[in-house]
């Protein structure tokens, strides 16, 4: 049994190196922002349209992904949680990868054209391909990773207005949801990875919004030193998240009657307050109170922003909306 189990992990399955290679389980993210601005709109989706909205959010996905994978192939090469990406295994050649992500940029843009999307909608597609390629070139190689941080993070919020220019026009709630991924991103991408590859970053002599708050790391076998700046840093972002998560509800931009409202209002208050939470514990100073972050802990705070989304919007979407979204979201993570 134990040969056969070391086999199976030296010679993962052509299924297997696909789904590495193109980072199949974040495609539910990926895919959640353009739909849920779409749904957010001014204006009544078709089936083509969302079938379109997924067929580019696809693209931007393999654009983003593949892209950042080959820049950031020597630092991949020092993770163990990377050595069976297919990339780092030699089966994708760097030179291949580097098309595949190219060829998407005039594909997505023709498609856009062609499926009908506004000139504001394309602009906000290229807005954010322009801005991931920024960050995915230079965003540990500045001398001020804070500011390719959030140039990242428009990249998700102008694919979210991207949504909504495919459809119609953005409404009050396409904003506010634009502004929720922005600062998501700040937080998930400039405190919790750097975080957790606080190890590989230094070695391989990059500079991250993490170190530039401080964090050190110090050895495999135990936890980085993380100063008191990181976690203030952390709970402005958390405190900014959690009001535009409850601005939709508590100014009532649904039209809500007052009793769904309220009872709305409890889970989405929960599910902050465990976000809030499960953040102190990742990257509170002290080591005895602190638990070692790792990947499954950035899944775990995604699980929870989407259900705070889901909570709130959902009274509120049409039957092909909540499909298309529930579809996208679950296949990607069960395939």
């Amino acid at each position: 049994m134990k040969i056969l189990h070391r086999e199976k992990a030296e010679q993962p399955s052509f299924w297997y190196l696909i789904k590495q290679f193109i980072h199949l389980r974040r495609f539910a993210f990926t895919v959640f922002l353009p739909l849920m601005g779409a749904a957010t709109a001014d204006g009544n989706a078709s089936w083509n349209q969302l079938l379109l909205i997924i067929a580019t959010a696809f693209q931007f996905h393999l654009f983003t992904y593949v892209l950042n994978d080959v820049i950031d192939l020597p630092v991949d090469r020092l993770m163990p949680k990377r050595a069976s990406h297919p990339l780092v295994r030699g089966e994708i050649g760097p030179g291949t990868a580097l098309v595949i992500a190219s060829i998407q940029v005039p594909l997505v843009l023709a498609i856009a054209w062609l499926g009908g999307v506004s000139w504001n909608g394309i602009r906000a597609l290229t807005a954010a391909m322009l801005c991931m390629a920024i960050y995915d070139i230079w965003g540990k190689r500045n001398a001020f990773p804070p500011i390719t941080d959030l140039i990242q993070a428009l990249a998700w919020g102008c694919l979210t207005l991207y949504g909504a220019w495919a459809v119609g026009n953005p409404s009050v709630l396409t904003y506010v949801l634009a502004a929720i991924f922005v600062v998501f991103i700040l937080l998930m991408n400039g405190v919790f990875e750097g975080v957790i590859d606080i190890e590989e970053d230094s070695r391989a002599g990059l500079k991250t919004t993490a170190m530039v708050f401080g964090v050190q790391p110090r050895g495999e076998t135990r936890l980085p030193f993380i100063p008191a700046s990181l976690l203030i840093y952390c709970l402005v972002l958390e405190v900014v998240l959690s009001v535009f998560n409850l601005i939709p509800l508590a100014g009532n931009l649904f039209g809500y009657p007052s009793l769904l409202r309220t009872v709305l209002l409890l889970p989405v208050i929960v599910l902050n307050i465990a976000i809030v939470w499960l953040s102190v514990r990742l990257i509170i100073p002290s080591e005895r109170l602190r638990k070692r972050i790792k990947d499954e802990h950035i899944d775990l705070m995604s699980i929870f922003s989407i259900l705070i989304l889901l909570v709130s919007y959902f009274p509120s979407l049409e039957p092909q909306f909540i499909a298309a979204i529930l579809l996208c979201t679950i296949l990607p993570m069960v395939l």
